[in-house]
């Protein structure tokens, strides 16, 4: 395969544009990346935010020079919204209330010394993961400017995808682990949703976030 690693908006050797850290405007700036090389029945693998930025894709251009997808670690909508119940919260796999998604974000434009965006990677990764792996995604993590993280994470949180999830006739593979902060029952759930899905969860033992 040839593999094509972008660095989205703000993101890693990508310009730390002055606008546009909204999930759509990362999905039109994929697909201008996929014109601009005339990518053609593409694999996309998005992890994390990278899904929805995926889901966005799709939403705004249907399959159109994809040929499948890869879905790694990411609920169809982390929002706790007061209006979901038991059953759609554990489908949508929110675990964000509107307190911690706006605690967050303020925190996180206030990060000068980088000790919440530490904090806040750290805990993504397993315990047995490799510290200076966690060091250096924490160092690329920084790269991006405080501020504009912290918009991106309140439009992040806020977007409900579960209604993308049928729609998405492509084979896809949805992939999640047992000890994610992401509930691997919602990646079962969204794979369950789409006609061609399937899903894989890694457990405890195998590294599983």
């Amino acid at each position: 395969h040839r593999v094509i690693a972008i660095d989205l908006r703000g993101h890693g050797a990508s310009e730390n544009a002055a606008f546009g850290y909204r999930v759509y405007r990362l999905s039109k700036d994929v697909r201008d990346v996929m014109e601009a090389l005339d990518l053609n029945g593409a694999v996309m693998m998005g992890h994390s935010m990278g899904c929805s930025v995926l889901w966005g894709l799709y939403d705004l251009f249907g399959a159109e020079r994809i040929d499948r997808f890869v879905f790694v670690d990411e609920p169809p909508s982390l929002s706790n919204n007061p209006v979901l119940n038991d059953e759609t919260r554990a489908q949508a796999g929110a675990i964000f209330t509107p307190e911690a998604t706006y605690g967050t974000a303020l925190a996180l434009a206030a990060d000068a010394d980088g000790s919440v965006t530490s904090g806040f990677i750290t805990g993504m990764f397993t315990p047995d993961c490799p510290r200076d792996m966690i060091t250096a995604s924490i160092a690329l993590n920084m790269e991006m400017p405080r501020d504009k993280a912290a918009e991106l994470v309140v439009d992040h949180v806020g977007n409900d995808w579960r209604d993308v999830m049928a729609r998405i006739n492509l084979p896809a593979l949805c992939i999640g682990g047992k000890l994610s902060l992401v509930p691997w029952s919602s990646v079962v759930w969204q794979a369950e949703q789409m006609p061609n899905g399937r899903s894989v969860i890694f457990e405890g033992d195998e590294g599983g976030s």
